[in-house]
């Protein structure tokens, strides 16, 4: 189903970035990235946003894009507001842990699950005994990402403390 052309933005950072007639600032920070399987990648970039002379009322968060140069080259991006930085991360620790109790079981399909505010999904599924670990953004057709290992979720959260840092060291 592809996105409605006149639906708001889910996120903040989102609907500061649809604002038309504004100068706006966008700094933005490599925080971190993924390569996948089927020649697939994230990239993760905090962002910090603001008009000029309101550096003390920034909006900040991440910006993910996956990409795909399967058949041919492409990129959706998704942002995450700074409120969901810590459930991402913690549903990531959780996210592992079951995976891990899983691991050797033999399931129906299941799929664990998390989704942000702008859609991106990330998570795992399992049938029989085999698992694979997947992040997917954007609508229709989008973009997915196949994770090498279900242990490269654990990463996500270290790219959430590095996003988290990041703006820390703004103040």
């Amino acid at each position: 189903m592809d996105k409605p052309q006149n639906e708001s933005p889910r996120t903040e950072l989102g609907a500061f970035l649809a604002k038309r007639g504004t100068l706006v600032v966008k700094q933005f920070r490599k925080v971190g990235s993924l390569n996948g399987l089927y020649q697939t990648s994230a990239d993760f970039d905090a962002i910090s946003i603001y008009s000029p002379g309101t550096f003390e009322s920034r909006l900040n968060g991440v910006r993910i894009t996956l990409t795909s140069r399967a058949e041919y080259e492409r990129q959706e991006d998704v942002f995450l507001d700074i409120d969901e930085i810590d459930s991402l991360s913690s549903a990531m620790v959780y996210t592992k842990q079951v995976a891990d109790e899983w691991q050797g079981q033999s399931r129906e399909y299941t799929e664990v699950l998390f989704t942000t505010k702008d859609n991106f999904r990330i998570g795992f599924f399992q049938v029989e005994k085999k698992q694979q670990a997947f992040a997917r953004c954007g609508f229709g057709q989008g973009v997915s990402l196949y994770l090498i290992e279900t242990s490269d979720l654990l990463a996500i959260r270290a790219i959430c403390d590095n996003a988290k840092k990041y703006f820390a060291s703004l103040t």
